[in-house]
């Protein structure tokens, strides 16, 4: 993966929301109850058994948001093996051709 690039989940407007939306809709599992500010997603397991985690917070505006969205946004690119444009795209795509209301994080 490359160095942490909020520059483009800032230019993107990329929100919490859709990165949580797009999670939950493939296969990242919410885990329960671990704190009240963020939200933690459970993916698939690493090369050691260990599964993947991606944390984010539970509403929009928080001081390290870019940071989790840039962090989260640059997992899911590798995970499925394509750039962070492309991966920005898909994700923002699927919110918004989504036909069900998307749920907030929190």
């Amino acid at each position: 993966m490359s160095i942490i690039n909020t520059k483009i989940v800032e230019d993107s407007k990329l929100s919490v929301n859709d990165m949580a939306y797009y999670l939950r809709q493939h296969s990242w599992q919410e885990l329960p109850g671990q704190n009240e500010h963020l939200v933690v997603f459970q993916g698939i397991n690493d090369d050691f058994g260990r599964p993947l985690l991606l944390v984010l917070p539970r509403k929009e505006g928080t001081g390290d948001e870019l940071r989790h969205l840039a962090i989260a946004l640059e997992m899911v690119a590798f995970l499925k093996n394509c750039s962070l444009e492309s991966m920005l795209t898909q994700i923002q795509d699927f919110a918004s051709n989504c036909e069900i209301a998307l749920e907030p994080v929190a």
